[in-house]
């Protein structure tokens, strides 16, 4: 296989060779335009978001809510508990 081949692999590719000056410079503004739009258009719901990242407790903590909760437990005179 010849490296023109690769390059420019036969089927659903569009190749740059037919694009235009004008159509790729349209393409662009249409990207700028987009970009400066994006809070108007809606934007990208993921990456507008305000609210603090969600953090994981670690080990130890859950450790500890677990050793609280059986304390609960064996204090309740419930037999069901």
């Amino acid at each position: 296989m010849s490296i023109k081949a690769l390059l420019n692999p036969e089927g659903k590719h569009k190749t740059m060779d037919k694009s235009t000056d004008k159509e790729i410079y349209q393409a662009v503004i249409d990207v700028i335009n987009a970009c400066e739009n994006i809070n108007q258009n809606g934007g990208d719901d993921a990456d507008s978001d305000d609210s603090p990242v969600q953090t994981y407790p670690t080990a130890h903590k859950v450790l500890q809510a677990a050793a609280i909760l059986n304390r609960y437990i064996n204090e309740l005179d419930d037999p069901i508990a």
